[in-house]
């Protein structure tokens, strides 16, 4: 009796050292995957419905006209019900928020539905050429601490305006403002494709603007050539207003400072640059989001023993080609989390062991990067009959890591 007290003290013990967090094992191409028992709120991302947290991280082009000023404005004007942050002070580039600790512990204060980047569009139009501060791998970091953050974050780049008088004034350079706008505008579509985040097209709003009207001089820039005026700054808070809510703008009762004839203009033009090409600033609505197929009865063995691991595999294939995500009932009490990304169409392989012998129903569904969920899958039936050394088989697996514990049952036990 006494050795039984001792055996379960050991195990209640193990159970408290290792409860901070846990291991899941895809044997698929040996992948190891590492979570922490975290909430990233994956399931509804959407700011349809319900409060909308949204952090605007920049500096000088965001602060001019207090533009997130501007866009809490504008939207509580609609009736949203919102939370707005912004972090950034006047000459940073995304290339030092990629390597700030402040920026790391803003983008981690929250779950965030939208984080809002500003870059430059020097920097954006030629990239090869100023290669102090790059944009594209800056990009890919703070896409990783925000998704390492919170998953279902959408990461939104707000596409640069050019420079008014474009890069006329740069030594020999004879790049004018529309010349400069394109190359911003085709290098921002080509990271977008290949990073994956969506576009605020506020410099492409811009362009519309300037063009219809003739470029009149410091119009949407200030005097400076560069720098957004109350107008150009009202215009962003437009078009990134379209861009989270999927809405227009037009009629909202608020113009910023600006006469109601020039807040409606921009209302309207930003809407509509959003609005008419959603696949081009590769935005998703989530109501034409279309979840994963369904998996396929999971493939694996349909009977063993407790105490051993066996292996299950399973694939699916997302309509929109969005990344995969997989969480599996093993009909125990295995408290399981969502597995991913994986690429649609690719096939996972994952292990289980039973710790009790009887009958079991293990079944699995998949999610997209934009918490569409499918059905779950039919069950598989797996019998776990008695095993004789079942006893054996769990306090060693639990205390493989322990040697001397190990040695102790051992004697204890007389194996």
């Amino acid at each position: 009796m006494n050795k039984i007290v001792f055996l379960i003290c050991l195990v209640f013990l193990f159970q408290t050292i290792g409860a901070g967090t846990y291991l899941k094992e895809s044997e698929s191409h040996n992948t190891l995957i590492l979570r922490n028992n975290h909430n990233y709120d994956m399931v509804n991302n959407s700011c349809h419905n319900g409060p909308c947290s949204i952090l605007f991280i920049g500096s000088s082009y965001f602060n001019y006209n207090n533009l997130p000023d501007l866009f809490e404005n504008l939207a509580i004007s609609s009736g949203k019900n919102i939370y707005i942050d912004h972090y950034g002070g006047n000459g940073l580039y995304l290339d030092d928020h990629a390597s700030s600790s402040t920026t790391e512990s803003k983008i981690n204060e929250h779950n965030w539905n939208y984080i809002i980047l500003q870059g430059v569009g020097s920097l954006m139009a030629y990239p090869d050429y100023f290669t102090d501060h790059p944009v594209y791998p800056a990009l890919v970091t703070l896409r990783n601490k925000i998704h390492q953050n919170c998953e279902s974050t959408k990461m939104v780049f707000c596409l640069p305006w050019a420079f008014e008088d474009g890069m006329t004034w740069y030594q020999d350079w004879t790049d004018t403002y529309e010349e400069m706008q394109i190359k911003i505008f085709e290098n921002t579509l080509q990271y977008s494709d290949e990073i994956g985040f969506e576009i605020a097209p506020v410099g492409w709003s811009w362009y519309m603007v300037l063009q219809e009207k003739s470029y009149p001089l410091h119009y949407l820039h200030m005097s400076d050539w560069n720098h957004p005026s109350l107008k150009g700054s009202y215009l962003m808070a437009c078009v990134i207003f379209s861009t989270v809510f999927l809405e227009s703008s037009v009629d909202i009762p608020y113009y910023g400072g600006l006469l109601e004839e020039e807040g409606s203009y921009f209302q309207t033009v930003a809407s509509h640059t959003v609005l008419d090409n959603l696949s081009l600033w590769n935005i998703v609505d989530e109501c034409d989001n279309n979840p994963p197929e369904t998996p396929p009865i999971l493939t694996g063995p349909i009977n063993g023993e407790v105490g051993k691991k066996y292996s299950y595999s399973t694939s699916t294939v997302d309509v929109d080609d969005d990344e995969i995500y997989f969480i599996f009932d093993w009909g125990d009490v295995t408290d399981d989390e969502w597995l991913g990304p994986f690429d649609s169409g690719y096939e996972i392989n994952i292990t289980h062991i039973w710790d009790v012998k009887g009958s079991y129903e293990i079944r699995v569904k998949a999610k997209d990067t934009h918490g569409a969920e499918s059905e779950w899958a039919d069950p598989l039936s797996v019998s776990m009959p008695k095993n004789k050394v079942h006893l054996k088989s769990l306090f060693y697996r639990n205390f493989e890591h322990y040697p001397l514990i190990i040695k102790l049952i051992s004697k204890l036990l007389k194996y």
